[in-house]
Protein backbone atom coordinates (compact mmCIF):
# COMPACT_ATOMS: atom_id res chain seq x y z
CA UNK A 1 0.00 0.00 0.00
CA UNK A 2 0.98 3.67 -0.31
CA UNK A 3 0.62 5.56 2.54
CA UNK A 4 -2.40 4.80 4.65
CA UNK A 5 -4.59 8.15 4.80
CA UNK A 6 -7.43 6.66 6.24
CA UNK A 7 -10.26 4.25 6.80
CA UNK A 8 -13.11 3.12 4.89
CA UNK A 9 -16.25 1.12 6.62
CA UNK A 10 -18.39 -1.41 4.90
CA UNK A 11 -21.18 -3.29 5.73
CA UNK A 12 -21.52 -7.35 4.30
CA UNK A 13 -25.37 -6.83 3.38
CA UNK A 14 -25.52 -10.58 4.98
CA UNK A 15 -24.67 -12.96 7.47
CA UNK A 16 -21.43 -15.10 7.78
CA UNK A 17 -17.81 -15.55 9.29
CA UNK A 18 -14.18 -14.19 7.49
CA UNK A 19 -14.22 -17.44 5.83
CA UNK A 20 -17.83 -17.25 4.35
CA UNK A 21 -16.71 -13.50 3.05
CA UNK A 22 -13.65 -14.60 1.91
CA UNK A 23 -15.10 -17.52 -0.08
CA UNK A 24 -17.91 -15.09 -1.91
CA UNK A 25 -14.71 -12.54 -3.41
CA UNK A 26 -12.90 -15.33 -4.39
CA UNK A 27 -15.81 -17.78 -5.82
CA UNK A 28 -18.44 -15.21 -6.74
CA UNK A 29 -15.76 -12.09 -7.29
CA UNK A 30 -12.78 -13.89 -9.06
CA UNK A 31 -10.78 -11.63 -6.52
CA UNK A 32 -7.79 -13.05 -4.82
CA UNK A 33 -8.79 -13.26 -1.33
CA UNK A 34 -11.09 -11.51 1.08
CA UNK A 35 -11.53 -7.36 0.57
CA UNK A 36 -11.19 -5.91 3.91
CA UNK A 37 -8.25 -5.95 6.40
CA UNK A 38 -10.46 -6.45 9.28
CA UNK A 39 -14.18 -8.04 9.59
CA UNK A 40 -16.07 -7.30 12.94
CA UNK A 41 -18.76 -9.55 13.91
CA UNK A 42 -21.14 -9.50 16.64
CA UNK A 43 -24.61 -9.18 17.27
CA UNK A 44 -26.33 -8.34 20.64
CA UNK A 45 -23.53 -10.58 22.66
CA UNK A 46 -19.94 -9.21 22.67
CA UNK A 47 -18.65 -8.50 19.24
CA UNK A 48 -15.28 -10.29 17.84
CA UNK A 49 -12.73 -8.64 15.85
CA UNK A 50 -10.90 -10.54 13.44
CA UNK A 51 -8.23 -8.82 11.24
CA UNK A 52 -8.01 -10.84 7.98
CA UNK A 53 -5.55 -8.95 6.05
CA UNK A 54 -1.77 -7.35 6.81
CA UNK A 55 -2.20 -3.18 7.02
CA UNK A 56 0.64 -2.92 4.09
CA UNK A 57 -1.30 -5.23 2.23
CA UNK A 58 -4.02 -3.35 -0.95
CA UNK A 59 -6.80 -4.76 -1.60
CA UNK A 60 -10.67 -4.35 -3.32
CA UNK A 61 -12.65 -2.92 -1.27
CA UNK A 62 -12.44 0.93 -1.89
CA UNK A 63 -12.37 1.47 -5.73
CA UNK A 64 -9.75 4.10 -6.61
CA UNK A 65 -8.86 4.03 -2.70
CA UNK A 66 -7.97 0.39 -2.02
CA UNK A 67 -3.95 1.65 -1.83
CA UNK A 68 -4.69 4.27 0.80
CA UNK A 69 -7.71 3.29 2.83
CA UNK A 70 -7.62 0.37 5.28
CA UNK A 71 -10.88 -1.19 4.56
CA UNK A 72 -13.28 -2.51 7.49
CA UNK A 73 -16.22 -4.67 6.95
CA UNK A 74 -19.60 -5.10 9.58
CA UNK A 75 -21.12 -7.78 8.85
CA UNK A 76 -24.95 -7.63 8.27
CA UNK A 77 -27.71 -5.34 6.46
CA UNK A 78 -27.15 -1.99 7.54
CA UNK A 79 -29.95 -0.59 4.95
CA UNK A 80 -32.46 -2.55 6.57
CA UNK A 81 -31.54 -2.26 10.15
CA UNK A 82 -29.24 -0.31 12.74
CA UNK A 83 -25.99 -1.82 13.60
CA UNK A 84 -25.95 -3.38 17.04
CA UNK A 85 -24.70 -0.93 19.62
CA UNK A 86 -21.68 -3.16 20.47
CA UNK A 87 -20.41 -3.61 16.96
CA UNK A 88 -20.76 -0.08 16.60
CA UNK A 89 -18.75 0.60 19.44
CA UNK A 90 -16.38 -2.22 18.35
CA UNK A 91 -15.72 -0.38 14.88
CA UNK A 92 -15.35 2.61 16.78
CA UNK A 93 -13.08 1.64 19.05
CA UNK A 94 -10.90 -0.08 16.01
CA UNK A 95 -10.87 2.96 13.90
CA UNK A 96 -9.72 5.16 16.92
CA UNK A 97 -6.92 2.34 17.68
CA UNK A 98 -5.97 2.62 13.57
CA UNK A 99 -5.76 6.44 13.81
CA UNK A 100 -3.79 6.59 16.97
CA UNK A 101 -1.26 3.67 15.74
CA UNK A 102 -0.91 5.39 12.27
CA UNK A 103 -1.24 8.90 12.63
CA UNK A 104 -4.30 9.14 10.40
CA UNK A 105 -5.40 12.94 10.85
CA UNK A 106 -7.11 15.38 9.19
CA UNK A 107 -6.07 18.91 10.68
CA UNK A 108 -9.41 20.69 10.04
CA UNK A 109 -10.83 18.27 12.27
CA UNK A 110 -9.48 19.30 15.61
CA UNK A 111 -12.28 18.03 18.94
CA UNK A 112 -10.96 18.98 21.96
CA UNK A 113 -7.97 17.07 22.89
CA UNK A 114 -7.72 14.62 19.81
CA UNK A 115 -8.05 15.22 16.51
CA UNK A 116 -12.08 13.62 15.19
CA UNK A 117 -11.63 11.55 12.19
CA UNK A 118 -13.69 13.31 10.08
CA UNK A 119 -12.27 12.63 6.46
CA UNK A 120 -9.93 9.86 7.71
CA UNK A 121 -12.92 7.74 8.72
CA UNK A 122 -15.75 7.66 5.53
CA UNK A 123 -18.20 5.22 4.43
CA UNK A 124 -17.77 3.40 1.68
CA UNK A 125 -20.72 5.61 -0.09
CA UNK A 126 -18.39 8.99 0.85
CA UNK A 127 -15.52 8.57 -1.20
CA UNK A 128 -15.32 9.86 -4.44
CA UNK A 129 -14.14 6.85 -6.99
CA UNK A 130 -14.87 4.34 -4.58
CA UNK A 131 -17.11 2.75 -6.43
CA UNK A 132 -18.75 2.50 -10.25
CA UNK A 133 -22.20 2.20 -8.99
CA UNK A 134 -24.71 4.82 -8.86
CA UNK A 135 -26.76 4.85 -5.26
CA UNK A 136 -24.63 3.24 -3.33
CA UNK A 137 -25.09 3.04 0.28
CA UNK A 138 -22.46 0.83 1.77
CA UNK A 139 -22.11 0.75 4.96
CA UNK A 140 -25.89 0.63 4.77
CA UNK A 141 -29.21 3.54 4.60
CA UNK A 142 -29.28 3.23 8.58
CA UNK A 143 -25.90 3.21 9.51
CA UNK A 144 -24.73 6.83 11.16
CA UNK A 145 -21.04 7.52 9.91
CA UNK A 146 -21.19 11.38 11.87
CA UNK A 147 -22.35 9.07 15.04
CA UNK A 148 -19.31 6.55 14.26
CA UNK A 149 -16.90 9.24 14.04
CA UNK A 150 -18.15 10.91 16.73
CA UNK A 151 -17.34 7.90 18.97
CA UNK A 152 -14.65 7.32 17.54
CA UNK A 153 -12.86 10.49 18.66
CA UNK A 154 -14.23 9.96 22.12
CA UNK A 155 -12.26 5.87 21.37
CA UNK A 156 -9.44 8.09 20.81
CA UNK A 157 -9.20 9.60 24.37
CA UNK A 158 -10.12 6.46 26.03
CA UNK A 159 -7.69 4.13 24.64
CA UNK A 160 -4.92 5.22 26.20
CA UNK A 161 -6.59 4.71 30.02
CA UNK A 162 -8.97 1.45 29.16
CA UNK A 163 -8.60 -1.95 27.76
CA UNK A 164 -10.14 -3.05 24.69
CA UNK A 165 -11.65 -5.99 26.99
CA UNK A 166 -13.70 -2.88 28.84
CA UNK A 167 -15.68 -1.95 25.67
CA UNK A 168 -16.41 -5.83 25.22
CA UNK A 169 -14.66 -6.51 22.23
CA UNK A 170 -12.77 -10.12 21.96
CA UNK A 171 -10.20 -11.16 19.36
CA UNK A 172 -10.50 -14.21 18.54
CA UNK A 173 -7.40 -16.40 18.35
CA UNK A 174 -5.74 -17.48 14.93
CA UNK A 175 -5.49 -21.47 14.63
Amino acid sequence: MLSVRGVVVHHTKGRGDPYDIARGHTLDRGWPGIAYHFVIMGGPGASSVFQTLPLDMASYHAGLHNRTRIGIAIVGDYDRGKPYPNDLHACAWLCGVLCLALDLKDPADWVGPVILPGRVVAGHRELFGATTKIGKTCPGKRFNMNELRELTALRMIDIGATDALDHGIRFPQGD
